[in-house]
């Protein structure tokens, strides 16, 4: 058959529309004529593409596909409402919820009923919009990063004419880009510079050039330039260049700063009074200082050079080593330590050493400096008193008890013995008892402390339970002398845990006993046996028994049973009963249980005894109504029988699921014999004698539906056929309902009825049906498929083995016209013999779909699908499918383009680009980031940007991340991490990129390398550091030595009768106690890493406990209530004068508030004021409250804070007033000072040291 023209009812063209149809690579779509008429039907292309069942798809309206807010779907509706057809781009959306772009070609007809119909065909055109957006990104990737590159670019030619000039070389310059384009290479370089011949020559011969040149801006003034620049080819063939500046100036000022900071600290290290020394993590010592040569009697050349333990006592050797490496590898941040040195003398001194190391740029320690300071009569006191205490403490080692001793005051722990350790599993000499043994942070409300002080001579015995050891103890506390003359706590304490736990575990074993004896619902009896002389068993005894056995027993009061025989209660002949089941219960080791009927009532009884000596128990547990229920079951059981024996066409049955798994029937009537041929005996003997008669696919689907039926209690109902063993097949019904037994049992009660008849008259009416749909579906498909084939929107024929054009649908007619039936080749291309290029009679050899490419002569690109095709009468044909792909392939050669100019700009320049995506994964990376790393490409692709970042600066790329996902583009300073491990210090210019849709897609980056700069920066910072070091070290020892000087001259007062408690050697102590609190601040700075800021709270808690070490009061009973707010950070203007205040004010306590009392408290608080932080334009202040009071005598109310007219209280005043503070005064149960301030974050930093705490 020729297809000249073709029978539209023709089997020929049936399978010709089903070909075209289910093979085409777009989505095909038959529908309603309506404005978003119903999908009739579907091909496997548009199942795809939409992400639906054809099924899914028939019914639902065309808008389930389609974005109806598009103004271009209301333009294609109105367009082929009066054309008939229509073409447009449409965004369509999948079942999943996701779109994608789609063209659509839309056309009217008429199918062979007169109905009006509109097919649609739509291609996904995602991959040329992805090209599209790509050249795009192309772009705009360029444009981004030429514009917002820290460092100057511009594009020339080798002769020195500038083409374009980025916004940073306009700004380095301070010209405009026309300026810069018409100053030319001439205008922009300093042509002085000797290097420039060379830079030109190199990068003449080798195409690229990296070094320093030295520049001119707009002005005439002269800059150093990093520069790198390199040539390439553009599309046309022309050599350009680009070239990356990067302005130095700042790092070559900073390597002269540095310069002339190593010169101040030279000065600095040799000139001071204190030993110091440098010491290299070899211990070798490379410098010292004047100081350190006269403390150990040396020559500066005799010790420059050797190691630290040339001088160091043997037995100190060691210690100092481990003190040294602690430091070194960073495991402390500075040394402390006590040691002897050995002089050139021989004498043996004892020395206290300081030391913090000082690190390069990479972090590593470079040296150590070591101030040394001669302690050797001090420890020479020491010694003596730690003689004393030695002995005393080497009784208390040999006790078996736990023994401790704490100051009642502070609660500090000052010994504890072998025994305490062991009990505890803990070193806690130095903290503090409620802390190391409560696990407490504040003292105990039950510690013993006030009652030993008040009765000094008595021992205090108590028990206690201490939960953090899980034990008890049976404690004696009392007072005792320690060796340096202090009242001390003295306790001693034994385990009693063995002894508690055996009581309370006593007193729990007959709670529970009593509490299941007297809740069982069973009679229970515990009875004493009555034995004759040969030793049988006669009477017993009622001893004990429960609420329910009292029952049982229907008295009124326990006492007519309880202590009675049982022949006395029960009657004789009602005892003698039961005597014979006793002595069953004798004769065996084990419970002996039996049913019975109780002669004493009238019901029936499960009863077991057990004998143990001559004690019976018994238990008796009602059955009456269980045996009635029984009685009534049997007989339901027969009334089934009877029934299910009669039922016609069915049988009734009863099946069992056993918790093991295992099933069987417990009944089946007797019309299983007439429907299944098998007798009721073998069913109930073996279930697999009915199974057997069930098909395997049928019986797995009974097994399943048997599953369902148990989980869920729920009804079940199946049909099945069953061969008998005459071999007639049948149809059975199946249908049971289940109920669970309190065994674990499932049964199911259910009928068996024969259906056969039913299914035969079901089966021959579905057969009918079918018959008439399979007609009207053939019908129906042959005519849809030359309706669709013209609205195809590809080119589609059909050619015969001998190359004629059997069939050409409207889209290849109109391209290449009618065919007449002629050859392809003769119609297409006007050639009289077949085409040499021509693929597609492949297909008639392989049997295969094949795909191929060809240009037309117009230069038209076309994809070729061809397919192997056979026509009614068995001849073989083939379908070929051509699709126009010339746009896409002008697109992707637009793209190589964009791409190759892009990449020679990124991979020239002086920065690192880097590219991530929205997870942070790295997506591009150009040669500056894999020279300066060292990883290679494919180490970087694929990998997210944690790999590279230094562990300290990730949580700040993490919160900036945050802001790039809201559009915001930041500069900041970023520590990468080499491959080798070094690090590498960058500038970083980040910038989102969203796509079209404003959804983020990832970030670019552009990093600077500013490691140099960084080095300079951090060289500084150690020399600084070392410099505040220095001077807060020596301040500290000027204001000790001036503390001292007062102190030794009080002395000299001391030992006058007529002055010893005069005003003057008061002045003396006060004055000394201000010296000191200055002195604290300095120490805290100089062991601390800050130098600009105090962390106020622990300077405040030692100044406190120097003053209650100053002013010791006798006996009287001082405490101290410290509530500070942690981590508060001051600086000195702001540290020191609060610090005098607390010092006079608690001072002024001590001395004053508790005269004539036993006992007092001192209270002091610092809190920031909630809602308080203000921010202005230049200073962020922030509101605190100091309070300092007493529970003591008080202030008398006629005098006012002026009226005080002491120089300490002048000083608070004045103090307050130099911080712009208030003062306020309160008499209410003793005196409160209450002092408010406000600090600065523009004058002061304590802002500063909170957020680096936050953030630390």
């Amino acid at each position: 058959m020729r297809y000249g023209s073709i029978d539209q009812k023709s089997q020929g063209g049936e399978e010709l529309y089903r070909m075209i149809f289910d093979h085409s690579m777009d989505g095909i779509i038959l529908a309603d004529p309506g404005d978003y008429g119903k999908i009739l039907s579907a091909n496997p292309a548009a199942c795809r593409m939409l992400g639906w069942t054809e099924e899914e798809l028939v019914g639902k309206e065309c808008d389930a596909i389609s974005d109806l807010q598009e103004p271009t779907l209301s333009a294609l509706l109105d367009e082929r409402t009066h054309s008939g057809s229509a073409r447009a781009q449409l965004t369509y959306r999948r079942k999943d919820g996701t779109t994608f772009p789609g063209e659509v070609s839309m056309t009217f007809f008429t199918d062979s009923n007169g109905e009006p119909r509109t097919v649609a065909i739509i291609r996904d055109i995602t991959d040329l919009k992805q090209a599209e957006g790509v050249l795009l990104e192309s772009e705009n990737r360029y444009k981004a990063i030429f514009d917002n590159s820290l460092d100057g670019i511009f594009v020339t030619i080798p002769d020195g004419i500038i083409l374009a000039a980025n916004p940073a070389a306009c700004q380095m310059f301070g010209m405009t880009e026309e300026e810069l384009i018409s100053a030319g290479r001439n205008g922009t370089v300093d042509t002085s510079d000797p290097r420039l011949n060379s830079v030109l020559d190199e990068r003449a011969r080798t195409g690229r050039f990296k070094g320093e040149l030295n520049h001119r801006r707009k002005d005439g003034t002269i800059f150093p330039s990093e520069i790198s620049s390199i040539l390439f080819k553009d599309e046309n063939g022309l050599t350009k260049g680009v070239m990356v500046i990067r302005d130095i100036s700042e790092r070559k000022k900073a390597e002269k700063t540095l310069q002339e900071s190593e010169e101040r600290f030279r000065s600095a290290f040799d000139d001071s009074a204190v030993a110091m020394a440098l010491v290299g993590p070899d211990v070798r010592i490379s410098r010292v200082n004047d100081a350190f040569c006269q403390m150990l009697g040396f020559e500066k050349s005799k010790i420059e050079g050797r190691t630290f333990l040339d001088f160091t006592y043997p037995d100190d050797i060691e210690p100092s080593l481990l003190a040294h490496k602690a430091v070194i590898t960073g495991e402390k941040p500075f040394l402390w330590i006590e040691k002897r040195y050995i002089r050139k003398d021989g004498q043996v001194i004892w020395c206290d050493v300081s030391s913090s190391p000082v690190l390069d740029s990479k972090g590593c320690p470079i040296y150590t400096v070591a101030h040394i300071q001669d302690i050797t009569e001090r420890k020479r006191a020491e010694d003596t008193l730690a003689f004393e205490r030695s002995q005393l403490l080497s009784i208390f080692d040999g006790m078996d008890d736990a023994v401790y001793v704490a100051d009642p005051y502070t609660y500090e722990v000052l010994y504890a013995n072998k025994a305490m350790k062991e009990r505890l599993g803990v070193e806690f000499v130095g903290g503090s008892c409620y802390r190391e043994f409560q696990r407490r942070s504040s003292p105990c409300d039950f510690c013993t402390n006030p009652m030993i002080l008040k009765e000094r001579d008595k021992p205090y015995q108590w028990e206690y339970y201490n939960p953090t050891v899980n034990r008890y103890f049976m404690i004696m506390d009392r007072i005792i002398k320690w060796p340096d003359g202090r009242d001390v706590r003295f306790e001693i304490a034994k385990d009693i845990t063995a002894r508690k736990k055996a009581e309370e575990a006593l007193r729990e074993s007959e709670a529970k006993y009593r509490n299941l004896f007297e809740t069982v619902q069973e009679a229970l009896y515990i009875e004493q046996l009555i034995y004759d002389e040969p030793g049988n068993v006669v009477d017993w005894i009622f001893e004990d028994f429960n609420p329910a056995g009292f029952e049982l027993l229907g008295l009124k009061d326990i006492g007519e049973a309880k202590g009675k025989r049982g022949s006395e209660v029960l009657g004789c002949e009602v005892a003698s009963f039961y005597l014979p089941m006793i002595e069953m219960a004798r004769q065996s080791s084990k419970a002996v249980t039996f049913q019975y009927r109780s002669p004493y009532v009238d019901k029936q009884f499960l009863t077991s005894y057990i004998v143990s000596g001559d004690r019976l128990v018994s238990t008796h547990v009602d059955i009456t109504e269980l045996k009635k229920i029984e009685a009534a079951l049997r007989e339901s059981e027969e009334r089934l029988r009877l029934l299910g024996d009669n039922l016609p066409d069915s049988a009734v049955y009863q099946y069992a699921h056993e918790p093991d798994g295992s099933v069987r029937f417990l009944y089946f009537s007797a019309g299983i014999e007439k429907l299944n041929g098998i007798k009721v005996s073998d069913v109930l003997r073996d279930p697999s004698t009915l199974h057997r008669q069930i098909p395997p696919d049928y019986f797995e689907r009974l097994v399943e539906a048997e599953a369902r039926s148990v989980s869920e209690l729920s009804d079940f109902n199946m049909e099945t056929p069953m061969h008998l063993p005459d071999g007639q097949v049948k149809w059975m019904r199946l249908h049971s309902r289940p109920r669970r037994l309190p065994d674990g049992r499932t049964i199911w009660d259910g009928v068996q009825t024969d259906v056969t008849e039913l299914k035969r008259a079901e089966e021959q009416l579905h057969e009918t049906e079918l018959s008439c749909k399979v007609a009207e579906a053939v019908e129906s498909e042959r005519q849809r498929l030359f309706d669709v084939l013209e609205t195809l929107p590809v080119m589609i024929c059909l050619l015969t083995s001998d190359h004629h054009i059997a069939f050409a649908n409207r889209s290849f007619r109109e391209k290449f016209g009618e065919s007449g039936g002629r050859h392809c080749y003769e119609h297409c291309f006007g050639s009289t013999l077949p085409c040499e290029f021509c693929e597609s009679y492949q297909v008639l050899e392989t049997g295969q779909p094949h795909n191929w490419e060809v240009t037309t002569p117009d230069g038209s690109v076309i994809d070729i699908y061809s397919f192997p095709f056979t026509d009614v009468d068995g001849s073989p044909m083939i379908l070929k499918m051509d699709i126009d792909i010339t746009e896409r392939k002008q697109a992707e050669e637009k793209l190589r383009d964009s791409e190759e100019k892009y990449r020679n700009i990124v991979e020239t320049a002086n920065e690192i680009i880097l590219i991530t995506d929205k997870e942070s994964a790295i997506t591009y990376v150009n040669k500056k980031m894999v020279d300066m790393l060292g990883y290679t490409l494919e180490e970087f692709i694929g990998r997210p940007i944690w790999s590279f970042i230094s562990e300290e600066c990730k949580p700040v790329v993490k919160m900036k991340l945050e802001k790039r996902v809201q559009g915001i583009s930041e500069s900041y300073e970023l520590k990468l991490i080499r491959k080798d491990g070094s690090s590498l210090w960058t500038f970083l210019n980040a910038k989102p990129l969203f796509d079209k849709e404003g959804k983020y897609m990832g970030a670019m980056s552009m990093l600077t390398d500013i490691t140099k700069r960084k080095e300079a920066e951090e060289a500084l910072s150690i020399i600084e550091t070392a410099r505040k070091k220095e001077i807060h070290h020596r301040i500290k020892n000027n204001l000790q030595v001036i503390s001292s000087l007062l102190d030794l001259q009080a002395e000299q007062f001391r030992d006058r009768d007529n002055i010893k408690d005069s005003e003057v050697l008061e002045a003396f102590r006060e004055s000394q106690d201000r010296v000191v609190s200055m002195a604290l601040i300095h120490e805290e700075l100089y062991k601390g890493d800050g130098f600009e800021t105090l962390n106020f709270s622990p300077y405040i808690k030692e100044l406190v406990e120097n003053l209650f070490q100053t002013y010791r009061l006798g006996d009287i009973d001082i405490s101290l209530n410290i509530d500070l707010e942690e981590n508060v950070f001051f600086d000195m203007d702001t540290a020191v004068p609060l610090g005098m205040i607390v010092n006079e004010l608690v001072s002024n306590s001590l001395k004053h508030a508790f005269i004539g009392r036993d006992k007092g408290e001192i209270r002091i608080e610092l809190h920031r004021e909630e809602f308080t932080e203000l921010e202005s334009e230049n200073c962020k202040s922030t509101n605190f409250t100091l309070t300092v009071s007493d529970n003591g005598v008080g202030i008398p109310d006629n005098l006012d804070i002026e009226d005080l007219g002491s120089l300490g209280m002048q000083l608070v005043v004045s103090l307050i007033d130099q911080m712009n503070g208030e003062l306020e005064m309160k008499r209410n149960n003793g005196t409160e000072f209450t002092m408010k301030f406000t600090v600065t974050e523009k004058d002061n930093l304590a802002q500063v040291g909170l957020k680096s705490q936050e953030n630390g």
